[in-house]
């Protein structure tokens, strides 16, 4: 399973409107690929306002800072909640196998660890880890999307040096 950056390279007319349904390619840009017991989404099974002081102890006060990606609606995302905010997933996980595990857990089957102590360790746990479903910082996720267009660029480039090369060959007879 994968999460990335998915670039899709849609088909303008003359009047620079996009032609509906007509997609000429869609590219995808790994940011993390997943492994056997990697995990994610952990951190809707702890309390929030656990989650929350304590993600900011381990990680400073900025932690929980919202994202704002270029060219989104930023009052929509500074209005929402900020426990669903923080709650949901922000990048899609792409399983790109036949055969995928998944467990899923609700905060019912937490009450299980309650009586042995172990319930706060997995708490800890799932506070420290990495969600991968998660955005990392906003400078990192800007320098990987820069990354991708100049890639889209060089491919645009290479594509038109080709056409041009054939387009010689031809008048030249060669």
């Amino acid at each position: 399973m994968k999460n990335g950056f998915q670039n899709t390279r849609v088909l303008i007319d003359e009047n620079q409107k996009e032609i509906k349904d007509k997609i000429e390619y869609t590219d995808y840009m790994t940011f993390n690929q997943l492994t056997k017991g990697n995990s994610f989404g952990g951190r809707v099974l702890v309390p929030f306002d656990h989650y929350s002081a304590h993600k900011r102890i381990y990680f400073g006060p900025n932690a929980l800072d919202k994202y704002y990606p270029i060219g989104c609606n930023k009052e929509k995302i500074k209005n929402e909640p900020e426990m669903e905010y923080h709650m949901k997933s922000l990048l899609s996980v792409i399983a790109d196998t036949a055969k995928v595990e998944v467990w899923i857990l609700d905060k019912d089957n937490m009450n299980y660890l309650d009586d042995s102590g172990h319930l706060k360790q997995v708490y800890e746990k799932i506070i420290l880890s990495k969600e991968e479903d998660r955005p990392y910082h906003e400078q990192d996720i800007q320098f990987i999307i820069d990354q991708f267009k100049k890639w889209d660029r060089y491919k645009t480039d290479c594509v038109e040096t080709l056409f041009e090369r054939k387009k010689l060959e031809k008048y030249f007879g060669g």
